[in-house]
């Protein structure tokens, strides 16, 4: 879905003329008319002040959405409610994310709160509120219910969210129900593909080759559960041939960083690194480490002794 300025205002009302600030309020709409009103010398919507200053044309767009102007109820237009949370329907934007358009910070909230919602469903519940999904981030639940309510509207009042449709929006929201090919890099790594393969098809993410990547490797069998194994010489047609958008580096030490720096090359804009190696790559493209020898380290730190 594509934003529509025209009907949707800066500060997310989907549709301004059913706004109750803008039918008999204050508000005269921020779409081409808010000059006009500081022209004739009334005061300016401080969230359209902000996200002038911040090159941004919605408050979502950046990236420290939530924030004080926009929870502020002396933003002059902003929609306020009388419950605790300073919020109305009309405040809220049914959106389409792009992840470039995204916050890191609040996309990894969308995804712990999956993790969370899951979980309730798999248990027999049925909904789930925004002091448990809080819990399990260390946020306050107002961000929560903000959070969630950019999704869609499917909140109940001192009920909580309907556990279906909440994990249904953010799965799509994290882009999780369109299938994406990836492949593997490293077929001798201590992480093995065909270990992760169900968990990362689970999450949209089919691996469709497997490229023995990184010097030292020993030689592999043809196919790793179905999954043909490659030599990462023929990296550039399995990437073109299969469409791959995303890559696991899973290879000991020895070219891990000449493996990303291929990938990068061939378009790859989404890696997930399994290696101790930190990458050096180009501010496009997202990189999430994941050294277990570092999370061991952290455990036996906080492992009490007498």
């Amino acid at each position: 879905m594509t934003d529509d300025l025209s009907t949707r205002g800066v500060c997310g009302v989907v549709d301004c003329a059913s706004c109750p600030l803008m039918v008999g309020g204050p508000c005269r709409g921020c779409r081409g008319r808010d000059a006009e009103i500081s022209e004739n010398g009334r005061k300016r919507c401080a969230i359209v002040v902000c996200c002038e200053a911040r090159g941004v044309d919605s408050c979502y767009r950046c990236d420290d959405f939530p924030c004080s102007v926009f929870c502020s109820p002396t933003s002059l237009y902003l929609p306020q409610s009388k419950d605790s949370d300073g919020l109305t329907d009309c405040n809220v934007a049914a959106l389409s994310r792009n992840p470039e358009d995204t916050s890191k910070k609040f996309i990894g909230r969308l995804a712990t709160y999956l993790v969370v919602a899951e979980h309730r469903r798999q248990s027999g519940n049925e909904t789930v509120t925004s002091t448990e999904f809080a819990s399990a981030l260390g946020i306050k639940p107002q961000l929560v219910r903000k959070d969630l309510l950019s999704l869609g509207h499917f909140g109940i009042p001192h009920v909580g969210f309907k556990l279906d449709m909440c994990i249904e929006a953010l799965r799509e929201t994290l882009n999780l129900t369109t299938v994406r090919n990836v492949v593997w890099v490293g077929a001798d790594g201590r992480y093995k593909p065909e270990q992760y393969m169900k968990r990362l098809s689970s999450f949209g993410c089919r691996i469709v080759a497997i490229l023995k990547g990184c010097e030292g490797e020993t030689p592999k069998p043809q196919s790793i559960d179905s999954v043909k194994v490659f030599d990462f010489g023929e990296v550039k047609r399995v990437v073109k041939n299969l469409a791959v958008v995303g890559a696991v580096i899973a290879c000991e030490k020895q070219g891990v960083q000449t493996a990303a720096d291929t990938l990068i090359d061939l378009g790859i804009t989404s890696i997930l690194n399994l290696t101790p190696v930190p990458l050096d790559h180009p501010p496009h493209v997202f990189v999430k480490n994941i050294d277990l020898a570092e999370e061991i380290m952290l455990f036996s730190f906080y492992c009490k002794t007498d």
